[in-house]
């Protein structure tokens, strides 16, 4: 017998919430992603909008990204006493796609439900251990991008600016970062 959700009323705010079977209140998430959800919220919110009115609030937020930088360094700092198991599961946020990306990728008719970047620990430990300002130059990249190219067959969405490049692929809904060229 499968039992079927069915909606219960919270006693302290009235809200009326769907419950799943066996499912406490506050169990229904995945506590280890819950603090990246205002940012997939609000890069669901940013690839809805016009183009120019997207590029200039991805800049914006970018731009304040990169403010976050000095603290960056000290993370991965201490990435270098994390486990290897850890740092495979952990991400951050490094921005959100640049306005041409998505313009790329809608017009190779993928869907885009966010504009979020989300790099893991440990591709950030290993990228920093071989350019010492590689989560800068990553920032920075979104942040001024300028081309943008998605290869279908791989799955692959190429960000760039200048002669640097971006490789992202879609895991699970988000951008995960691949690598910087």
């Amino acid at each position: 017998m499968i039992k079927k959700n069915f909606s219960d009323t919270d006693t302290v705010t009235g809200e009326v919430i769907e419950k799943f079977p066996g499912v406490d209140l506050g169990w229904d998430y995945n506590p280890g992603m819950a603090w990246v959800a205002p940012d997939i919220a609000l890069g669901r919110e940013l690839v809805k909008l016009p183009p120019v009115v997207r590029k200039t609030s991805i800049s914006a937020v970018n731009t304040k990204l990169q403010e976050q930088v000095p603290s960056y360094r000290a993370w991965l700092a201490n990435m270098s006493v994390q486990t290897p198991e850890y740092a495979a599961r952990s991400r951050f946020v490094a921005g959100h796609i640049p306005t041409e990306a998505i313009s790329a990728l809608y017009k190779a008719n993928i869907a885009v439900p966010n504009s979020v970047v989300l790099v893991s620990d440990a591709i950030a430990a290993q990228l920093s251990a071989t350019m010492p300002n590689a989560m800068q130059d990553l920032m920075a990249l979104l942040a001024k991008a300028d081309q943008a190219q998605y290869d279908s067959g791989a799955g692959v969405l190429t960000v760039q600016s200048g002669e640097r490049k971006l490789r992202l692929v879609w895991i699970a809904g988000l951008l995960q970062l691949l690598g910087l060229i």
